[in-house]
């Protein structure tokens, strides 16, 4: 794995536009999962 910084200048490294895409594809494939569980929990709460 590279590292993130430039070794000298200590800046950052632009992160890749694809791994940005895969990133956020990850967040939304989580996000999506999630929906159901809490939807669940939320009508449970309101069931009380």
């Amino acid at each position: 794995m590279r590292p993130n910084r430039y070794p000298y200048s200590g800046k950052k490294k632009k992160q890749s536009t694809k791994k940005q895409i895969a990133e956020l594809k990850q967040d939304i494939a989580l996000t999506k999962s999630l929906i159901p569980q809490v939807r669940s929990e939320l009508i449970h709460l309101i069931s009380k």
